[in-house]
């Protein structure tokens, strides 16, 4: 059971993403090899952690382990000062005596520019230097773009004629210091219109 962690982030982003039953998560519980997180949803925690307060230097590559660790830096970004069980319900109106001016200007210290490098990654627009690298994770089967060409991997023309096609923003990961090529993050297909990108 989940007596030595707190609810909010098995109630507030396990559940309403995966659908699971919160009585079947324990502290331990890894998160990929038990929850079946894959990289976007792994993403999207970290998105989730940052937004609530986390300072991404604080998360470790790779992102959080087991529902124990996410806790932990959840806790960490609100000072650990939430009693085991409570949530905080966006949208609800404040508690008496809860100056509102105060909370909406700490919302907007806590708002940061878009990260785009830690101590471990950083990221940087796509160049033609990175082609024949994006061109190698593209016939790679692990981290095929197979997604992306309907199950086929193009020839290196056809690849990089296409490789902004449908894209709203892509970047290579490098590593830093070292600044060797350790990957890409797309968004692709983005719809506007709804929300999504």
């Amino acid at each position: 059971m989940l007596a030595e962690i707190q609810v909010s982030v098995v109630d507030e982003f396990f559940v309403p993403r995966l659908g699971i039953d919160p009585a079947s998560v324990t502290p331990a519980t890894h998160l990929r090899d038990e929850l079946g997180l894959d990289s976007l949803q792994r993403l999207d925690l970290y998105t989730w952690l940052v937004e609530r307060g986390t300072d991404p230097e604080v998360i470790p590559p790779g992102g959080p382990r087991t529902v124990a660790e996410s806790q932990s830096l959840l806790d960490g970004a609100s000072g650990g000062t939430a009693a085991a069980g409570t949530r905080v319900v966006p949208g609800a109106p404040p508690a008496a005596g809860v100056d509102i001016t105060a909370l909406r200007g700490a919302e907007r210290s806590r708002a940061h520019p878009p990260v785009l490098h830690t101590s471990q990654f950083g990221l940087r627009p796509v160049g033609p230097d990175h082609v024949p690298f994006l061109y190698h994770l593209a016939i790679r089967e692990e981290v095929g773009y197979r997604w992306r060409f309907r199950g086929a991997v193009p020839d290196m023309e056809t690849f990089q004629a296409n490789l902004r096609q449908g894209v709203l923003s892509q970047f290579v990961v490098v590593t830093e210091p070292a600044g060797e090529l350790a990957g890409s993050v797309i968004c692709y297909n983005a719809d506007l219109t709804r929300g999504i990108g």
